[in-house]
Protein backbone atom coordinates (compact mmCIF):
# COMPACT_ATOMS: atom_id res chain seq x y z
CA UNK A 1 0.00 0.00 0.00
CA UNK A 2 1.59 3.08 -0.98
CA UNK A 3 1.15 6.28 1.49
CA UNK A 4 2.68 9.73 2.25
CA UNK A 5 5.35 10.29 4.64
CA UNK A 6 4.70 13.22 7.10
CA UNK A 7 8.30 15.01 8.30
CA UNK A 8 8.24 16.59 11.32
CA UNK A 9 10.41 20.14 10.91
CA UNK A 10 12.30 21.00 14.50
CA UNK A 11 14.13 23.49 12.53
CA UNK A 12 12.56 25.99 10.11
CA UNK A 13 15.38 28.19 9.30
CA UNK A 14 16.98 27.83 5.71
CA UNK A 15 20.35 26.21 5.22
CA UNK A 16 19.78 24.55 9.04
CA UNK A 17 19.57 20.71 9.46
CA UNK A 18 15.58 19.87 9.63
CA UNK A 19 14.94 16.40 11.85
CA UNK A 20 12.29 14.66 9.47
CA UNK A 21 10.12 11.65 10.47
CA UNK A 22 9.72 9.30 7.79
CA UNK A 23 7.28 6.97 9.93
CA UNK A 24 9.60 4.43 10.16
CA UNK A 25 11.93 2.90 12.60
CA UNK A 26 14.33 1.29 9.99
CA UNK A 27 17.58 1.44 10.01
CA UNK A 28 18.56 3.41 6.85
CA UNK A 29 21.38 2.63 4.65
CA UNK A 30 21.28 4.91 1.50
CA UNK A 31 19.96 8.08 -0.39
CA UNK A 32 20.58 8.87 -3.70
CA UNK A 33 19.54 11.46 -5.93
CA UNK A 34 19.10 10.82 -9.90
CA UNK A 35 18.88 14.32 -10.22
CA UNK A 36 16.75 17.35 -8.73
CA UNK A 37 13.77 16.14 -8.08
CA UNK A 38 14.02 11.79 -8.34
CA UNK A 39 15.82 10.42 -5.16
CA UNK A 40 15.30 7.33 -2.86
CA UNK A 41 16.05 6.36 0.43
CA UNK A 42 16.44 2.62 1.51
CA UNK A 43 17.26 0.43 4.49
CA UNK A 44 16.31 -2.56 6.62
CA UNK A 45 13.47 -4.78 6.30
CA UNK A 46 13.12 -3.78 2.41
CA UNK A 47 12.43 -0.36 2.68
CA UNK A 48 12.08 2.26 0.04
CA UNK A 49 11.03 5.43 -0.20
CA UNK A 50 10.87 7.66 -3.10
CA UNK A 51 10.49 11.25 -3.71
CA UNK A 52 9.50 13.02 -7.00
CA UNK A 53 10.23 16.68 -5.88
CA UNK A 54 13.58 17.24 -4.28
CA UNK A 55 12.68 15.62 -1.26
CA UNK A 56 9.91 17.79 -0.55
CA UNK A 57 7.56 14.97 0.19
CA UNK A 58 8.28 10.93 0.42
CA UNK A 59 6.46 7.90 -0.72
CA UNK A 60 6.68 4.44 0.88
CA UNK A 61 7.31 1.97 -2.17
CA UNK A 62 5.64 -1.46 -2.30
CA UNK A 63 8.10 -3.79 -0.73
CA UNK A 64 10.05 -6.06 -3.26
CA UNK A 65 11.92 -7.92 -0.50
CA UNK A 66 12.14 -8.53 3.36
CA UNK A 67 16.06 -8.14 2.94
CA UNK A 68 17.99 -5.22 4.25
CA UNK A 69 18.82 -3.19 1.55
CA UNK A 70 22.41 -1.64 1.68
CA UNK A 71 22.24 0.67 -1.35
CA UNK A 72 19.99 2.12 -4.42
CA UNK A 73 20.69 3.04 -8.21
CA UNK A 74 18.85 4.17 -11.12
CA UNK A 75 20.44 4.99 -14.09
CA UNK A 76 17.25 6.93 -15.41
CA UNK A 77 13.74 6.82 -14.29
CA UNK A 78 12.75 3.19 -14.97
CA UNK A 79 16.01 1.36 -14.61
CA UNK A 80 17.21 0.68 -11.24
CA UNK A 81 19.07 -1.53 -9.32
CA UNK A 82 18.82 -2.23 -4.98
CA UNK A 83 21.81 -3.85 -3.61
CA UNK A 84 20.55 -6.50 -0.75
CA UNK A 85 21.98 -8.47 1.97
CA UNK A 86 20.21 -11.32 2.78
CA UNK A 87 19.88 -13.22 6.91
CA UNK A 88 23.05 -14.32 8.06
CA UNK A 89 21.44 -17.14 9.74
CA UNK A 90 20.09 -18.37 6.56
CA UNK A 91 22.23 -21.37 4.56
CA UNK A 92 25.50 -20.71 3.98
CA UNK A 93 25.27 -22.66 0.44
CA UNK A 94 23.79 -19.32 -1.04
CA UNK A 95 25.43 -16.10 -1.84
CA UNK A 96 25.25 -13.35 0.97
CA UNK A 97 23.74 -10.56 -1.19
CA UNK A 98 21.84 -10.54 -4.05
CA UNK A 99 20.44 -7.58 -6.31
CA UNK A 100 17.13 -6.46 -7.44
CA UNK A 101 16.34 -5.12 -11.00
CA UNK A 102 13.61 -2.67 -12.10
CA UNK A 103 13.33 -1.57 -15.75
CA UNK A 104 9.77 0.00 -14.75
CA UNK A 105 10.54 2.42 -11.99
CA UNK A 106 10.48 0.11 -9.57
CA UNK A 107 6.54 -1.21 -9.84
CA UNK A 108 8.17 -4.63 -10.10
CA UNK A 109 11.87 -6.10 -9.59
CA UNK A 110 13.51 -8.98 -11.03
CA UNK A 111 16.15 -10.54 -8.70
CA UNK A 112 19.43 -11.50 -9.87
CA UNK A 113 22.12 -13.88 -8.17
CA UNK A 114 25.72 -12.57 -8.72
CA UNK A 115 29.32 -14.71 -8.10
CA UNK A 116 31.59 -14.71 -5.32
CA UNK A 117 30.27 -17.18 -2.14
CA UNK A 118 29.91 -15.68 1.45
CA UNK A 119 31.68 -12.60 0.40
CA UNK A 120 28.86 -9.73 1.38
CA UNK A 121 28.49 -6.31 -0.90
CA UNK A 122 27.68 -3.33 0.58
CA UNK A 123 27.77 -0.56 -1.50
CA UNK A 124 27.58 1.06 -5.28
CA UNK A 125 30.13 2.66 -7.03
CA UNK A 126 28.96 5.23 -9.42
CA UNK A 127 30.63 7.40 -12.20
CA UNK A 128 28.46 10.30 -12.61
CA UNK A 129 24.83 8.37 -13.26
CA UNK A 130 26.38 5.43 -14.18
CA UNK A 131 26.63 2.10 -12.01
CA UNK A 132 30.31 0.83 -12.56
CA UNK A 133 30.86 -1.53 -9.31
CA UNK A 134 29.71 -3.01 -6.25
CA UNK A 135 32.38 -3.26 -3.38
CA UNK A 136 32.73 -5.52 0.18
CA UNK A 137 34.33 -8.35 1.68
CA UNK A 138 38.14 -9.47 1.54
CA UNK A 139 39.12 -7.05 -1.04
CA UNK A 140 36.47 -8.41 -3.76
CA UNK A 141 34.98 -5.90 -6.16
CA UNK A 142 31.99 -6.75 -8.24
CA UNK A 143 31.76 -4.64 -11.75
CA UNK A 144 28.87 -3.95 -13.71
CA UNK A 145 28.90 -4.73 -17.47
CA UNK A 146 27.11 -1.80 -18.68
CA UNK A 147 26.19 -3.90 -22.22
CA UNK A 148 25.10 -6.81 -20.83
CA UNK A 149 23.80 -5.83 -17.61
CA UNK A 150 25.99 -8.51 -16.19
CA UNK A 151 28.46 -8.69 -13.04
CA UNK A 152 31.88 -9.81 -13.01
CA UNK A 153 33.88 -10.71 -9.79
CA UNK A 154 37.30 -9.02 -9.27
CA UNK A 155 39.87 -10.13 -6.88
CA UNK A 156 42.08 -6.68 -6.10
CA UNK A 157 44.55 -8.87 -3.74
CA UNK A 158 43.89 -7.14 -0.40
CA UNK A 159 41.97 -8.99 2.44
CA UNK A 160 40.29 -6.10 3.94
CA UNK A 161 36.76 -4.82 3.95
CA UNK A 162 36.05 -2.68 1.12
CA UNK A 163 33.74 0.45 1.99
CA UNK A 164 33.11 2.88 -0.61
CA UNK A 165 33.94 4.54 -3.41
CA UNK A 166 34.65 7.27 -6.32
CA UNK A 167 35.46 8.18 -9.49
CA UNK A 168 38.02 11.34 -9.87
CA UNK A 169 38.36 11.65 -13.28
CA UNK A 170 37.46 9.44 -16.92
CA UNK A 171 38.12 6.20 -15.82
CA UNK A 172 40.36 7.14 -12.51
CA UNK A 173 38.63 5.62 -9.30
CA UNK A 174 39.85 5.50 -5.82
CA UNK A 175 38.28 2.83 -3.06
CA UNK A 176 38.51 2.79 0.31
CA UNK A 177 37.99 0.15 3.20
CA UNK A 178 39.56 -1.66 6.29
CA UNK A 179 43.06 -1.46 7.34
CA UNK A 180 44.00 2.07 5.88
CA UNK A 181 43.12 0.67 2.33
CA UNK A 182 43.20 2.96 -0.21
CA UNK A 183 43.26 1.35 -3.55
CA UNK A 184 42.98 3.10 -7.50
CA UNK A 185 42.71 1.98 -11.25
CA UNK A 186 43.41 4.48 -13.98
CA UNK A 187 41.81 2.14 -16.46
CA UNK A 188 37.98 2.02 -15.39
CA UNK A 189 38.65 -0.59 -12.96
CA UNK A 190 40.59 -3.10 -15.20
CA UNK A 191 43.72 -3.15 -13.05
CA UNK A 192 43.83 -2.07 -9.30
CA UNK A 193 47.12 -0.97 -7.06
CA UNK A 194 47.38 -0.05 -3.37
CA UNK A 195 48.21 3.71 -2.90
CA UNK A 196 50.95 4.10 -0.04
CA UNK A 197 50.28 6.07 2.98
CA UNK A 198 51.11 6.57 6.43
CA UNK A 199 47.53 5.41 8.02
CA UNK A 200 47.61 3.26 10.60
CA UNK A 201 46.36 0.10 9.67
CA UNK A 202 43.76 -0.20 12.70
CA UNK A 203 42.03 2.34 10.52
CA UNK A 204 38.55 1.60 8.88
CA UNK A 205 37.77 4.34 5.67
CA UNK A 206 34.06 4.55 5.10
CA UNK A 207 33.68 7.17 2.98
CA UNK A 208 34.84 9.36 0.26
CA UNK A 209 34.33 11.89 -2.18
CA UNK A 210 36.30 14.28 -4.71
CA UNK A 211 35.80 18.10 -5.52
CA UNK A 212 37.37 17.66 -8.90
CA UNK A 213 39.89 15.18 -10.62
CA UNK A 214 42.73 16.59 -8.12
CA UNK A 215 41.11 17.27 -4.67
CA UNK A 216 39.27 15.06 -2.04
CA UNK A 217 38.49 13.50 1.25
CA UNK A 218 37.99 10.47 2.94
CA UNK A 219 36.67 9.70 6.56
CA UNK A 220 36.88 7.02 8.43
CA UNK A 221 36.84 5.66 12.67
CA UNK A 222 37.79 8.01 15.60
CA UNK A 223 37.43 11.13 13.45
CA UNK A 224 39.89 10.32 10.66
CA UNK A 225 39.65 12.63 7.68
CA UNK A 226 42.66 12.35 5.45
CA UNK A 227 42.74 14.71 2.29
CA UNK A 228 44.33 14.30 -1.24
CA UNK A 229 45.27 17.56 -3.93
CA UNK A 230 47.01 15.25 -6.35
CA UNK A 231 44.81 13.22 -7.73
CA UNK A 232 44.88 10.44 -4.37
CA UNK A 233 48.61 9.60 -4.98
CA UNK A 234 49.54 11.24 -1.80
CA UNK A 235 47.11 11.90 1.66
CA UNK A 236 47.36 13.84 4.61
CA UNK A 237 45.12 13.55 8.30
CA UNK A 238 42.96 17.00 9.08
CA UNK A 239 42.11 17.89 12.26
CA UNK A 240 37.84 17.56 13.00
CA UNK A 241 37.94 18.18 16.77
CA UNK A 242 36.05 14.82 17.44
CA UNK A 243 36.79 11.39 17.71
CA UNK A 244 33.25 9.85 16.78
CA UNK A 245 33.65 6.87 13.95
CA UNK A 246 32.63 9.10 10.54
CA UNK A 247 30.11 6.95 8.34
CA UNK A 248 30.36 9.13 4.74
CA UNK A 249 31.71 12.39 3.15
CA UNK A 250 29.75 14.38 0.28
CA UNK A 251 30.27 17.71 -2.08
CA UNK A 252 27.16 19.77 -1.01
CA UNK A 253 28.24 22.91 -3.25
CA UNK A 254 31.50 24.00 -4.53
CA UNK A 255 34.39 23.61 -2.50
CA UNK A 256 32.26 22.53 0.18
CA UNK A 257 32.09 18.95 1.89
CA UNK A 258 30.30 17.55 4.91
CA UNK A 259 30.80 14.28 7.11
CA UNK A 260 28.42 12.69 9.51
CA UNK A 261 28.65 9.78 11.76
CA UNK A 262 27.92 8.89 15.21
CA UNK A 263 25.96 10.24 18.27
CA UNK A 264 24.68 12.27 15.23
CA UNK A 265 27.56 14.83 14.59
CA UNK A 266 27.98 16.86 11.27
CA UNK A 267 31.08 18.23 10.27
CA UNK A 268 31.74 20.53 7.62
CA UNK A 269 34.53 22.00 5.20
CA UNK A 270 34.33 25.33 3.33
CA UNK A 271 37.46 24.76 2.18
CA UNK A 272 38.39 22.25 0.20
CA UNK A 273 38.74 19.26 3.56
CA UNK A 274 41.67 22.00 4.70
CA UNK A 275 39.53 22.86 8.32
CA UNK A 276 36.15 20.93 9.36
CA UNK A 277 34.10 22.55 11.90
CA UNK A 278 30.49 20.65 13.98
CA UNK A 279 27.93 22.44 12.36
CA UNK A 280 25.41 19.84 14.08
CA UNK A 281 24.86 17.55 17.11
CA UNK A 282 21.78 15.14 17.77
CA UNK A 283 22.80 13.74 20.91
CA UNK A 284 21.97 9.66 20.14
CA UNK A 285 21.07 9.25 16.58
CA UNK A 286 23.95 7.42 14.19
CA UNK A 287 24.13 8.74 10.76
CA UNK A 288 25.51 7.16 8.19
CA UNK A 289 24.65 8.39 4.32
CA UNK A 290 24.74 11.59 2.71
CA UNK A 291 22.88 12.31 -0.40
CA UNK A 292 22.34 15.24 -2.77
CA UNK A 293 19.52 16.59 -4.59
CA UNK A 294 21.54 19.54 -5.67
CA UNK A 295 19.15 22.05 -3.67
CA UNK A 296 19.09 20.12 -0.77
CA UNK A 297 21.63 17.72 1.65
CA UNK A 298 20.04 14.32 2.70
CA UNK A 299 21.57 12.70 5.99
CA UNK A 300 20.10 9.60 7.15
CA UNK A 301 21.29 6.83 9.97
CA UNK A 302 19.28 4.46 12.50
CA UNK A 303 15.67 5.42 12.26
CA UNK A 304 16.37 9.05 11.37
CA UNK A 305 16.69 11.67 8.87
CA UNK A 306 17.62 15.35 8.44
CA UNK A 307 17.68 17.69 5.31
CA UNK A 308 19.04 21.22 4.84
CA UNK A 309 18.63 23.37 2.14
CA UNK A 310 21.51 24.27 -0.11
CA UNK A 311 19.40 27.07 -1.74
CA UNK A 312 16.37 28.97 -1.87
Amino acid sequence: MFFALLFLETISVSGQWVKKDLGTFAWLKSVYFLDEKQGWIVGSNGTVIKTRDGGETWVKQAKATNSNIRDVHFTDANSGWLLCERDRFESTSIESSYLLRTSNGGKTWERIEVPGGRNRMLRFVRSGTDLRFAVGEEGVIWRFEALSGGWSRFDTGVKFLLTAGTSHGPGKFIIVGGGGTLIRSDDGGGSWFVIESDISNRTKLTGISFIDDSTGCAVGNRGTVICSSDGGKTWNRKFVGSDVDLHDIALITENRLVAVGDRGQTFESMDRGTTWSIVRTDGESRLERLGNSGSRVFAIGLGVAFSRKLRN
